[in-house]
Formats: structure tokens, C-alpha cells, sequence
């Protein structure tokens, strides 16, 4: 039986900071994000990439010539294919999309940058995003935010921003899911 993902966050982060400290000294950082974020991509896209990732029933052995043939084939780089070397050996390969976010997160963290995920309604216009852009690299002190957009209609409007771990729902559903309990339970929403 495979682990969910919250159990594995902490190791996770364990994995990914040795990782980062090692391609630090390595100076091959940006490489290897881009490494782990085509892994962590193809095993979201395979169901056999995922059951191969999470399948402790394999041997290490199985397991590690199925996944060498996988990242021969995704062409990554010498370090990224030792470190999953080692989630194989360790029985860690299932965390290794977290490894990949945690990773993300402590490289932006060492350049002063943050990823901000954007959900609205409908696509946002390129003056809206430079507003959201401008509004959130001062909430957050960052020098540099990176934006992701995702549209999501049945959120009806407003946006959520999620940042540095934290989310913030301004979405027009989020109020009226809001105004629904306040009214249920007799209270002022607000």
C-alpha cells in the first residue's frame, strides 16, 4: 500500500533539500528543477508512470530499470537520474512530485522569488495581472513573482491566489458559500 501524499511531504522535504544543496555545490540548480518538473509532469500524465512510482511491490531492481528506461527517455540529466536512483533504493520514488514542488519552492526561496497561482472566472486581462503581479510582490516582500493562471468557471468570479503556502479566496462562490453558513446559523456575514 503506497503512503498519501501528506505522509510524505516531510520526507519530501528532506529529499529535496539534500537534493538542493547537492546541485547548489553542483551548480547545475536550474537544471535540475527543469529535470524534476518533466518527472514530476510525466508521472501526473502516465497512469503507468504513477503506479510504477508508487508499486513497492516491484523490486528495487524492476522498479529501477523500468524507471532508468523511463528517464533515458525524458532525457534528464546525470544528478537528477543518481537522486532517483536513491528514491528507488530508499523506497521514496512515490514523493517524488513533491520533491520537485518542495525543490521549486526552496530555489525561488534562495533568489527572493514566489510562484503565485492565479484561479479566476475567465482569463485575465494583461493589466489585470500586472496589478494582481504588483499587488502581491508587495504582500509578500518578494522581488520577483512568477505567475501561474488557471481558469476555473465555476468559481463565477473573483480570483484565489495561492503563495508562499497560503491561499486567499476572493472568489464571488467563496462568498456566497460564506453568506450561506451566515445565514444558516443566524450570524451577520462579513
Amino acid at each position: 500500500m503506497s503512503k498519501s501524499s501528506s505522509d510524505l511531504r516531510p520526507v519530501a522535504a528532506r529529499y529535496a533539500k539534500a537534493l538542493f544543496e547537492l546541485a547548489s555545490e553542483k551548480k547545475q540548480l536550474d537544471a535540475v528543477k527543469k529535470d524534476l518538473e518533466t518527472v514530476a509532469s510525466a508521472i501526473e500524465a502516465s497512469d503507468a508512470f504513477r503506479r510504477l512510482s508508487t508499486n513497492n511491490s516491484l523490486s528495487r531492481e524492476e522498479q529501477s530499470k523500468a524507471l532508468n528506461a523511463v528517464l533515458a527517455k525524458l532525457k534528464v540529466g546525470e544528478l537528477t537520474r543518481k537522486f532517483f536512483g536513491v528514491l528507488v533504493q530508499n523506497r521514496r520514488l512515490a514523493a517524488a512530485p513533491q520533491v520537485a514542488q518542495r525543490f521549486a519552492f526552496l530555489l525561488a526561496e534562495s533568489r527572493d522569488e514566489a510562484t503565485a497561482e492565479i484561479t479566476s472566472a475567465q482569463p485575465l486581462t494583461a493589466a489585470q495581472l500586472k496589478e494582481l503581479k504588483a499587488s502581491i510582490k508587495k504582500a509578500t516582500g518578494r522581488s520577483d513573482i512568477h505567475v501561474v493562471t488557471k481558469e476555473k468557471p465555476e468559481i463565477l468570479g473573483g480570483v484565489i491566489i495561492k503563495v508562499d503556502g497560503k491561499m486567499f479566496d476572493n472568489s464571488v462562490a467563496n462568498k456566497i458559500s460564506r453568506l450561506a453558513v451566515s445565514l444558516k446559523n443566524g450570524t451577520q456575514a462579513r
